[in-house]
């Protein structure tokens, strides 16, 4: 019997230590539980209970207050928190990194005061620090130990990072840019600014609005970007710059620079180095001088489309050398290209911006360039049709005249070059039978001119 007693107290032991069992009856004004138990009024009647991770005679952390703006690495943290006991407080601790910082009494009674020095914090880390507060009372009664911390330190070391830096574009409007070897290039003479973006993520004290700028990365006391940044409407964290197209770049000049966007956040952390998917750095072309064309009087070779004859004059004949007035493409158009270059040294040339035309001329004209958007210089190629084309002084050798042949080239980002044109000759005689080579010295009469039983000229020797 004596044994079963022991147990039955045992057992009783540890049901008051799981913290459900009731410690007596209680009501809501008498305040008459024991230190760490409270009045569980739902009960009939009310009782006494341990909250779970209480313990009786415990000294109780309550109150407790720390920061909730952050604070530099530099500079220290106060924490405050109310200790209640059944017996004086002996010492208090707060935990927190590894570390232990005493606490001091404070005002009113029952509050501590724990000065934590912001060193606690690793260097170069805005991670949030979790602190416990531990007591012991002059009865040797210590806290609970919390489930969970009692709070967090906000120290920050770290500053902004930024990432997903874009030159934007085109612009509405008709801005033109291209992307030439990586990088984008503006048309300078486009009066908007340039848009640049960047997502700048700073998970302590924030970044500082007034803080963001692109510098020239060779020399990053010079800002190139100008006005206020602002923030993007729908993604968070996204900042947007303005670039004016004169600035890094002189008016009417043509080139390129590398920048880097520049963040500190709002206790002066600087931005980390770049690492990984965290890149601060761009770079851009602007373009403000157009590109160059040059053409020349050329001609197709002698004999081009003409029957290997040697009794033949051929129309295309040898210099100064003649286009022909109709030739036996479609509509007329030769079959020989005339050609052209262009020239650019900022964006490059644009193998589908140039244009001809001829004098007169109401058919199309179309060059056409098998070279790289962005090349330095270009070949462009059209067939010129001067069938309809207005011809200039007569020359009564070949029943033509000069015609004028006019073309443009256009670079990269949309500059056009200026017209440049040339004259070139025309000749009505695709070709010319020499009778000699056929044996007629001489004509009896007049020529016949016939179109049955196909277009001809009859002529009759002496014989």
């Amino acid at each position: 019997m004596a044994r079963l007693f022991k147990l039955v107290i045992v057992a009783s032991g540890l049901f008051f230590g799981c913290s459900v069992s009731p410690l007596g009856t209680c009501t809501a004004t008498s305040n008459n539980c024991t230190n760490g138990a409270v009045c569980e009024l739902q009960h009939d009647p009310p009782v006494c209970t341990l909250t779970q991770g209480t313990c009786l005679d415990c000294v109780t952390v309550k109150n407790v207050n720390a920061p909730t703006t952050w604070s530099s690495r530099a500079q220290s943290v106060t924490v405050s928190a109310t200790l209640e006991s059944s017996t004086a407080v002996a010492s208090t601790t707060l935990q927190v990194a590894g570390q232990d910082f005493a606490g001091t009494p404070g005002s009113p009674a029952g509050t501590y005061n724990f000065v934590v020095p912001g060193t606690v914090q690793t260097p170069g880390s805005e991670t949030p620090l979790g602190f416990k507060i531990t007591a012991t009372d002059t009865a040797g009664h210590t806290s609970a130990p919390p489930v969970n911390p009692h709070g967090q330190l906000l120290i920050d070391d770290r500053g902004p990072v930024v990432s997903n830096v874009v030159a934007n574009g085109p612009h509405p409007g008709g801005d033109a840019t291209a992307l030439i070897g990586g990088r984008k290039w503006f048309k300078q003479s486009t009066p908007d600014d340039i848009d640049v973006q960047a997502d700048i993520n700073d998970g302590g004290s924030g970044a500082d609005p007034a803080s963001l700028k692109l510098v020239l990365q060779s020399s990053p006391s010079t800002r190139v970007d100008h006005l206020t940044p602002t923030a993007d409407s729908t993604t968070a964290n996204r900042w947007h710059f303005h670039v004016p197209r004169v600035g890094a770049i002189a008016v009417n000049s043509e080139g390129t620079f590398d920048f880097k966007v520049v963040a500190v956040d709002k206790l002066g952390n600087v931005q980390p180095a770049d690492s990984g998917t965290a890149v601060s750095t761009g770079t851009m072309g602007v373009d403000g001088v157009l590109p160059t064309a040059s053409i020349s009087a050329t001609y197709p070779p002698a004999g081009t489309d003409c029957d290997n004859d040697p009794g033949i004059v051929c129309g295309h004949d040898s210099a100064p050398g003649h286009w022909w007035r109709r030739g036996l493409g479609p509509n007329g158009a030769e079959l020989t290209a005339m050609t052209f270059t262009g020239n650019d040294q900022g964006s490059g040339m644009d193998p589908g911006g140039a244009t001809c035309s001829i004098a007169g001329s109401l058919l199309p004209c179309t060059p056409t360039s098998s070279d790289a958007i962005g090349a330095t210089n270009a070949t462009f190629g059209f067939k010129p049709n001067f069938s309809d084309a207005s011809l200039g002084t007569p020359d009564t050798k070949t029943g033509g005249g000069p015609a004028s042949v006019s073309v443009t080239v256009a670079d990269a980002v949309g500059n056009a070059s200026a017209v440049k044109s040339i004259s070139v000759d025309v000749s009505r005689v695709r070709w010319i039978q020499k009778l000699a080579a056929k044996g007629f010295t001489s004509v009896t009469g007049a020529p016949v001119i016939s179109s049955q039983p196909a277009p001809q000229v009859i002529v009759s020797d002496i014989g």
